[in-house]
């Protein structure tokens, strides 16, 4: 099998391939619902905007050409994803493969990216951002390998160099780490220096200045909404006491690359612990490929001494694991690099891994389907596990209308909402930034709904919450009306539905609230007394894709 795809490596490609679209394929099936991640992208896709948040908006701009392709639906969520996800695993193996001429190295470098638990199971879990800033960086790494190589360097790498630089300022603002340290370790080394000196850099340099400039000046002007929540989350439990906060700072750092960082240690260092010596003396035969691995070496070190200045500031005491994810998965391809003659002379072991890796594959998409299937068992239902695609259609079949308009309290039941109702605009409270509320009024007086079921005529609008208590929707229903002033806008009663769970135990429910406005004839100004609804209703939609329950029973009361 080894020998077979080291002939053509195109046949490692296109393995991955097979892997990733069963992601993709697994997850259109397994659940409607959207996970957090990629309930922000829905929602936040309906607006073409210079930033939206405390991430960069490619991300955003992307998922929103997708979805013109393929349609509002989590296959077009899912595929945007595993395609990041698989250009990342295929430029790692070129990199390394060209660093080395040797193909299996590449694949050992690659696919040992799947004994990082972060990469191998949070990246299909709900990651977004953090998982395009792995293929930049991994897009950045490959052009400096290739540029440290080629003694007659084409122009076309300054301009890929460029181009990978501010793709990465676009996805995510940590990628400035990236960017810092892979630039002084390479100059650092004297192959990668004639590369990185050469005037056609100021190519690189003013094509990814002109990429990030347009964001750069939003967020200067939106600054607070660019970084209130990513240094929030820095200074969770932060202390008066500057050694308290280092402690707990180089504790909570350390606890996240530890978890990062055990998997491939373990894998190498249980193979190839023993015979230092002999392995030192091997690796300094190949320059290049030992000059690759001190640029690695290099860019780590670097990466670290920045996260240590943040932390010693006494500022930055709480860090998740996710954040480490765009530079500690080259971590397997430096171990490649360093027991590169022991991989590469050792068949066991390339065995083992190839073998071990088609185990975590199985594993993972095994875990991915039964994550929201075992729910009920486990006692704990996840975002997938909720049941937005039942509950739109009872809220369609009680309005008996589309809507236009919906207004929600976070962004989870808004980019479900919006996934569910392409076509309506969403309004989420949390993201007021990004909507002008007298544009919202002037569209709603000037559209017109469809025929509801008792004939009157008005702009379609819903509020909707997964709050369990009425007090949450209440507040949901003041805002909006104290946000639209001049539109008199009167609403129907507070519905409350109770939906089982997707995947879930019959008595097992979620509840939400929702309420429409109510209709009145066109051209009336009063409205129509409020017709009650029936106490109860069943209604039992078909189970397709696995995103519906087999029979869902709906209690309305008011």
């Amino acid at each position: 099998m080894v020998q077979w795809i080291c002939r053509q490596p195109i046949r490692f490609g296109g393995l991955l391939a097979v892997y990733f679209l069963l992601h993709v394929l697994v997850r259109h099936h397994v659940s409607g619902a959207l996970d957090y991640d990629e309930s922000e992208q829905a929602f936040l896709s309906q607006y073409l905007q210079m930033g939206y948040n405390s991430q960069p908006p490619l991300y955003t701009w992307l998922q929103r050409g997708v979805f013109d392709l393929f349609g509002y639906a989590v296959l077009s969520l899912a595929l945007l994803k595993n395609l990041f996800i698989w250009l990342t695993y295929l430029l790692v193996f070129f990199a390394v493969r060209h660093a080395t001429g040797q193909p299996i190295l590449g694949m050992i470098a690659s696919l040992g990216m799947l004994a990082i638990p972060q990469v191998a199971w949070e990246s299909h879990r709900d990651l977004s951002h953090t998982v395009a800033t792995m293929f930049v960086t991994s897009l950045l790494f490959y052009c400096v390998v290739r540029m440290g190589k080629q003694s007659q360097r084409s122009s076309w790498w300054y301009v890929l160099l460029g181009v990978s630089v501010g793709l990465g300022g676009l996805f995510k603002y940590n990628f400035a780490f990236v960017v810092v340290a892979i630039l002084a370790a390479a100059i650092s080394l004297p192959s990668f220096r004639f590369a990185l000196l050469d005037r056609r850099i100021l190519w690189s340099v003013s094509i990814a200045a002109m990429m990030v400039l347009p964001h750069a000046i939003w967020m200067s002007e939106n600054f607070a909404i660019a970084s209130t929540k990513t240094f929030a989350t820095l200074s969770e439990g932060r202390s008066a006491s500057w050694l308290h906060n280092l402690g707990t700072g180089l504790l909570s750092m350390g606890g996240a690359l530890l978890g990062c960082c055990v998997g491939p240690a373990l894998l190498f260092g249980w193979a190839f612990g023993r015979g230092d010596e002999k392995r030192s003396s091997m690796s300094n035969s190949d320059c290049f490929a030992h000059e690759t691995r001190q640029l690695l070496e290099r860019f780590f070190l670097t990466v670290g001494a920045l996260l240590l200045l943040m932390v010693l500031t006494g500022r930055a005491v709480e860090f998740e694991a996710r954040w480490f994810q765009p530079f500690i998965f080259l971590l397997p391809a430096w171990l490649t690099l360093v027991y590169s003659t022991e991989v590469t002379r050792d068949e066991k072991f390339q065995r083992l891994v190839m073998r071990g890796a088609g185990f975590v594959m199985v594993g993972i998409l095994i875990a991915v389907v039964a994550r929201p299937l075992s729910a009920s068992k486990r006692g704990k239902y996840t975002r997938l596990n909720l049941p937005y695609p039942a509950v739109s259609g009872v809220m369609k079949l009680e309005s008996g209308v589309t809507p236009q308009f919906i207004f929600t309290r976070d962004i989870r039941d808004a980019g479900n909402l919006r996934l569910q109702f392409p076509d309506a605009h969403v309004v989420c409270r949390e993201a007021m930034h990004l909507v002008d509320l007298k544009q919202v009024q002037q569209q709603m007086l000037t559209r017109e709904s469809e025929v509801g079921q008792s004939g009157f005529r008005s702009p379609t609008v819903w509020l909707f919450t997964s709050a369990s208590s009425i007090e949450d929707f209440n507040e949901l229903l003041v805002w909006t009306e104290d946000g639209f002033p001049e539109s008199d806008l009167s609403f129907t009663d507070p519905i409350e539905l109770e939906v089982p769970y997707l995947h879930g135990k019959p008595e097992d429910r979620k509840h939400f609230w929702f309420a429409s406005l109510q209709e009145r004839q066109s051209g009336s100004v009063s409205s129509p007394p409020v017709v009650a609804a029936e106490n109860h209703v069943a209604l039992e939609p078909s189970n397709k894709q696995g995103n519906e329950s087999d029979a869902v029973e709906t209690s309305l009361s008011r």
